[in-house]
């Protein structure tokens, strides 16, 4: 059993003089937030292909913090285009090149966490998706994979679980389901009992930016959730650790520092409750 908090990326500019000393090198930043915490999102895999050097590097600025992870998104031309109308074959092609790139040389190295899937709107529940589906994460086995559904076609009549066919899916591949607290997500706990790893993500309660035509990304992700917020998610958090190996959890409200100020308050928050909380350890972190 562990908890691992963390936040969605680390290379903000405007977390410089607010989360990282003023003088920290550009270069420097991944290094000195693995002394802060055990786990990061990497969120710019998702955009666009690092080369292998950029992979490496990352290894190398974390290899003084054993145990560190970094979990990795997917590219968006698997989760946002082969996944919404390609072949499966191409779908699967597609995800085994991207794993051979990124997550493979990760987890040889053991700095992998999980990969993430954030799915887009556009994937929508049928026989069709969850074949495509189910070609990317044989694809990716035997790696940590969540699934982040973004189609409400995927829960129940009710919208308080996800389809059964989705839940035997994620099973046969021992995949988790994203729980996530955000403004158009249900905070859905799926029960995976045979799925030993959990994936949670924090976007924020910023509903009337989220909903607002032309907002953007940074209005969409600014907010910080205040203790009676978080306090539930702490009990719920430590209750899921008891049937997992692992539950790893992101904060995304990345906006002026406010995803690490609340992962650092989470990690308070558990530690109080006794969950068993992994941290880093360093005479440099950082307390809020």
């Amino acid at each position: 059993m562990a908890l691992r908090i963390g936040t969605s990326g680390w290379a903000y500019d405007d977390w410089q003089g607010t989360v990282y000393p003023p003088s920290l090198a550009q270069s420097e930043r991944l290094r000195w937030y693995a002394t802060q915490f055990p786990t990061v999102e990497v969120d710019s895999t998702y955009y666009r292909d690092p080369a292998p050097s950029v992979v490496q590097g990352w290894v190398e600025r974390t290899r003084g913090s054993p145990g560190f992870e970094l979990s990795v998104k997917a590219p968006q031309t698997l989760t946002h285009e082969a996944l919404v109308n390609a072949e499966p074959t191409v779908c699967a092609q597609l995800t085994e090149a991207w794993t051979a790139l990124v997550a493979r040389p990760l987890a040889q190295a053991r700095r992998l966490g999980a990969v993430l899937l954030q799915l887009s709107p556009a994937v929508i529940h049928g026989p069709e998706a969850l074949a495509r589906l189910d070609a990317a994460l044989s694809a990716l086995a035997p790696l940590d994979v969540a699934v982040e559904f973004r189609n409400r076609s995927w829960h129940d009549e009710a919208g308080t679980a996800l389809r059964p066919d989705a839940l035997a899916l994620l099973g046969e591949h021992c995949s988790a389901a994203v729980i996530v607290d955000g403004p158009s997500f249900p905070d859905i706990i799926a029960e995976q009992s045979s799925v030993r790893h959990a994936y949670v993500r924090f976007h924020g309660r910023n509903r009337e930016d989220w909903f607002r035509r032309g907002a953007s990304t940074t209005e969409r992700y600014d907010y910080l959730y205040d203790d009676e917020e978080l306090e539930p998610w702490a009990t719920r958090l430590a209750e899921l650790a008891r049937s997992k190996d692992v539950v790893r959890t992101y904060f995304n409200n990345h906006v002026e520092g406010k995803a690490f100020q609340n992962a650092r308050t989470m990690e308070r928050m558990l530690a109080d409750v006794g969950a068993p909380l992994e941290r880093a350890v360093s005479p440099q972190r950082r307390l809020f």
